[in-house]
């Protein structure tokens, strides 16, 4: 199928607002170059489930498409539209599984030495929806909080060597009841400015006592059924011995929440939790990289005004899954 084919019934297997939002749009879908409307249907078919600033950021980038003449809208696309995929591509299902056309326009990109180019385009394009995009006031400056060291008596190590020049390095701070007052203050700024998604407090091990009403909360401790059920079914998938590398790629990305037993009332949320055991690199088996990984897409999605990460090391069980 190209892009100018598409027509309303193509999108009746979206979710709601997805759909809504494909079918308003349907007259600018149809103008798109076959070598970036997947990547925008990968962004449209997840919609429902997008943190609200990814929303916002979406329908920003729809705006800034629509308000452009048919010419400008050529000037823009022109460094896509002479990326020409072979006509097999045209075959594939770039509406319901734009993520796994993504990938074959990958290999197939690095395959003809042509990703350095479409990277430049991809950047270029960044650059001026950016700069078309209004920028909104945040409601409070950002406040990010990363605790690390759990349960180390003595370190000689030199933290924070980079950082150090650019802010202030105290050395006599009190650590006992750190977490708590820690709490108390995130919690503090989530109920004076709460916001969707606004507040996160996510913990590399089990999730610090107490309350943390209007705080977005997420512990590699609470995803270790999600997390075994992952390793089983990567573990069952290679062993097959059917699945390659990019087989395995797409399984990952087409995984759902319930096939992994998630418990998470929020679909948003839940989502989110799925990706980042899916997506992340070493997130279902070490806490660090679960906690890092997770910080940063909480920060690139989300983008929260409020961060708290805390790094520690889990039981030895919780390695394995």
């Amino acid at each position: 199928m190209m892009p100018s084919e598409l027509k309303p019934d193509h999108f009746k297997g979206y979710p709601p607002q997805g759909r809504d939002l494909a079918i308003r749009h349907l007259a600018l879908l149809r103008l798109l170059p076959l070598a970036f409307l997947p990547i925008l249907l990968r962004e449209v078919i997840d919609y429902d489930w997008k943190f609200p600033a990814e929303r916002t950021d979406l329908d920003n980038q729809f705006a800034y498409l629509n308000s452009l003449n048919s010419d400008q809208l050529n000037a823009a696309m022109t460094s896509f539209a002479r990326f020409a995929p072979p006509r097999q591509f045209e075959k594939s299902d770039m509406v319901n599984q734009p993520g796994e056309f993504e990938q074959r326009l990958t290999a197939w990109l690095w395959s003809t030495r042509q990703m350095d180019a479409f990277q430049t385009a991809a950047q270029d394009y960044a650059e001026k929806l950016r700069t078309a995009s209004l920028e909104v006031p945040l409601p409070l400056r950002r406040l990010s909080i990363v605790v690390v060291g759990q349960g180390v008596e003595q370190s000689s190590y030199p933290l924070f060597r980079k950082l150090k020049p650019l802010g202030v390095h105290f050395t006599k701070v009190v650590p006992e009841n750190g977490m708590s007052l820690l709490r108390q203050g995130v919690t503090a700024r989530a109920q004076s400015h709460p916001l969707s998604f606004g507040h996160w407090y996510i913990d590399g091990g089990p999730r610090f006592e107490g309350a943390w009403d209007a705080v977005t909360c997420i512990s590699y401790a609470e995803l270790e059924p999600m997390r075994s059920a992952l390793l089983h079914r990567m573990r069952a998938s290679i062993q097959s011995g059917g699945m390659g590398p990019e087989t395995l790629r797409t399984m990952l990305l087409e995984m759902q929440p319930h096939e992994l037993g998630a418990t998470e009332p929020d679909p948003i949320l839940s989502r989110f939790q799925v990706r980042v055991l899916t997506e992340g690199s070493g997130t279902q088996i070490y806490s660090t990289s679960f906690a890092q990984w997770a910080a940063r897409e909480a920060l690139r999605r989300a983008q929260p005004v409020t961060l708290l990460v805390r790094f520690c090391a889990p039981p030895a069980r919780a390695l394995h899954g």
